[in-house]
């Protein structure tokens, strides 16, 4: 009875002794993060990076080489005016070079271009030069050309155009033998996945590993710099700060040597991002100054944008909303940028949102919504094709678990057999041992084999809890945009939400229907779009309006990162015929077919009878964004869009599903 009295307040003192233990360590190891990344901020911000007064050094008694060399050293230190004027002169004098000078200038003028954010031009030049490289089998030139085009696609957010870029130029560069071109196209198409699948999916971590190693071995202190550098800003985004500074610690030990002025900028950026991070707010704001002032000094507009943007979403969460605001009116001030790139509209209304000022937050939502749609579908699939990894894998193990347990009971069956040859006794003993631990085995083989059974049931009712999660929050996004739609006056607004909503309510189909059936890989593709006629119909067939749907899908099943963007294109389709294609006093018909062309390959044929497109109409080139959107959807499933008027409007998408995709990849 004693004993007892002691033993519970014993006990309780036990675990708050063990709470305050850990409660201390992780006080103690925040704290040593908070140092070193303070350590790091004060040596960053000791380093002169550039000057406000560079020298000109340009000479006309050059020879090409040396120009070429002088203009690579101002691109890297920002000295435009220079650049400019080297070449400039080498232009006037191009009829005097060869066919491989005359390619390199102009590769040169690329790089001018693209390092001073002037992408369009960039873009243009290095197409030129990309295919005159190909006709005169110059593999080096083309390799940096198409590496021009990649980091330009990259930073205008053509992310699976500057992918095929980046990967080109990594397989031409491992088949003329060029290390240094190869660790420069690996590092490029880790930045590409990284852009494509978030930090969360850690695809880019495997490249950049390869190319710190191939930098290493070339004494390549660029690539070593920015290898290390995205690496750890990739772990800061996993909320893993302590392993990213010693990352952070090798990229600044090489960044003092560089004097390279985009290495500075995104240094500066990459250290207030992880102080922002770490609650360093203020050491942030010194940094992302520091950043900015090195942007406006070195005329930098995407650069600019970012920075303004980082700045004022700081001030935001500060609640110092006259600042926040003025940050956001700068960035929608820089000239010659996108305002994609960095969306200013979202941060204005976000800001007006907190202010109170609801009907300015409202018209400013909408502007916003359009672009911040296809971010999210890359983050819902790659999630969803994480768990199907994981029971794909479960599935494998347990094959491959029973047949080394299959192997080993066989062994001994043959070990009993020849032991029987030799004497009726040893064979009875021995078959007598056999038995009782092919017994064993065979008890632990079904111990293990309900195990693993369980263990897969369990994944797959997560999985399944995962798509009625998504469904769920899809659902609460499309209920979200109703009420928004209710309150705002613009009609232009209300017709953006709307068709948002309408995407949105597409992706919730297809996961209802994925937690719903047996089948967790794939979906019914023709019972999906008979769902989705119907509900499209639902909210946007006019009243008085008669439309007659035929689909012609066979029992088609499709994988799931090949149904979600399909589904996507034939809502855009059914979006668009039922707002532009048929008036009150017809009768509209739409036919939708499928057909597998070939093995993996399929084919979407989309008809309306309405009164078609123009003539010549391009669908990638059009400024409707649904056709846009069809035509970049096509573009990631590898295939194509097509569209011809007959008697109406006739789409042709041709797409490949994943097993197809992974295998020409």
């Amino acid at each position: 009875m004693y004993k007892d009295v002691y033993r519970k307040p014993f006990l309780l003192l036990l675990v708050c002794f063990h709470v305050l233990t850990v409660m201390g360590q992780a006080d103690a190891r925040r704290v040593q993060i908070h140092k070193q990344l303070l350590q790091l901020t004060k040596e960053l911000e000791s380093r002169p990076f550039f000057s406000s007064s560079l020298v000109c050094r340009a000479n006309s008694s050059w020879t090409f080489d040396e120009a070429l060399q002088s203009i690579e050293e101002d691109i890297t230190t920002g000295n435009w005016p220079c650049c400019e004027t080297t070449l400039l002169f080498w232009n006037k004098k191009s009829q005097t070079l060869s066919l491989r000078q005359r390619l390199d200038l102009q590769l040169a003028e690329a790089q001018y271009f693209n390092e001073h954010q002037w992408y369009d031009s960039a873009k243009k030049l290095a197409v030129s030069i990309n295919e005159e490289a190909s006709r005169l089998n110059l593999p080096a030139e083309k390799i940096k050309a198409l590496l021009v085009l990649s980091d330009g696609g990259l930073r205008t957010r053509n992310i699976s155009g500057a992918y095929r870029y980046a990967d080109t130029a990594m397989q031409l560069a491992r088949k003329i033998g060029d290390q240094k071109a190869e660790e420069q196209a690996i590092l490029q198409t880790g930045y590409c996945a990284r852009r494509n699948f978030t930090a969360l999916a850690q695809r880019s971590f495997p490249y950049y590993a390869r190319a710190i190693e191939l930098a290493e071995s070339n004494n390549d202190s660029s690539s070593l710099f920015f290898g290390n550098l995205y690496t750890g800003i990739d772990y800061v985004e996993l909320g893993k700060i302590d392993t990213a500074l010693p990352y952070f610690k090798k990229a600044f030990t090489v960044m003092g040597v560089l004097h390279y002025i985009r290495a500075a900028y995104i240094g500066y950026v990459a250290l207030a991002y992880a102080d922002d991070a770490a609650g360093l707010t203020n050491e942030a704001l010194t940094l992302y100054r520091r950043a900015l002032q090195l942007a406006e000094w070195a005329q930098l507009p995407y650069s600019l944008q970012n920075t303004y943007t980082y700045i004022g979403t700081i001030f935001l969460r500060q609640k110092q909303y006259d600042s926040a605001l003025f940050y956001a009116n700068r960035v929608g001030a820089v000239t010659g940028v996108d305002s994609f790139f960095t969306n200013v509209a979202e941060l204005k209304a976000n800001i007006y949102r907190e202010m109170g000022q609801y009907k300015a937050a409202s018209d400013l939502y909408g502007q916003a919504l359009s672009w911040t749609e296809e971010n999210s579908l890359y983050r819902v699939q790659d999630q969803l094709s994480n768990y199907e990894t994981v029971l794909e894998t479960k599935e494998k193990e347990l094959q491959v678990e029973e047949e080394k347990k299959r192997s080993t009971r066989l062994a001994w069956m043959s070990g009993g057999a020849a032991l029987l040859l030799t004497g009726l006794t040893l064979a009875y003993l021995a078959q007598r041992r056999t038995q009782k631990k092919l017994a064993g085995q065979n008890s632990l083989i079904e111990k293990q084999r309900r195990a693993l059974e369980i263990s897969l049931s369990e994944k797959e009712i997560l999985l399944k809890e995962v798509h009625h999660r998504v469904k769920n929050n899809l659902v609460m996004m499309s209920g979200l945009l109703q009420l928004q739609a209710e309150s705002v006056q613009n009609e232009e607004a209300k017709i953006a939400i709307r068709e948002g909503q309408s995407r949105i309510q597409s992706i919730a189909l297809l996961h209802q229907r994925l937690y719903t059936q047996t089948e967790l890989g794939s979906i019914d593709f023709g019972s999906f779009a008979n769902d989705l006629v119907r509900e499209v119909g639902t909210v946007l067939k006019r009243p008085g309006t008669r439309v007659i749907s035929e689909i012609e899908i066979p029992r088609i099943f499709l994988d799931i990162d090949t149904a979600i963007p399909l589904g996507l294109i034939l809502n855009e389709l059914l979006t668009n015929s039922f707002k532009y294609a048929f008036s009150d006093d017809t009768e509209g018909k739409i036919n939708i077919c499928l057909s597998a062309t070939s093995p993996g390959n399929y084919q979407l044929r989309y008809k309306d009878n309405g009164p078609g497109l123009p003539m010549g109409f391009e669908i990638g080139k059009g400024t409707s964004l649904g056709l846009r959107l069809v035509y970049r959807l096509a573009a990631q499933l590898s295939g194509k869009a097509y569209h011809r008027t007959e008697e109406g409007s006739l789409f042709i998408i041709e797409v490949k599903d994943a097993l197809t995709r992974n295998q020409e990849a």
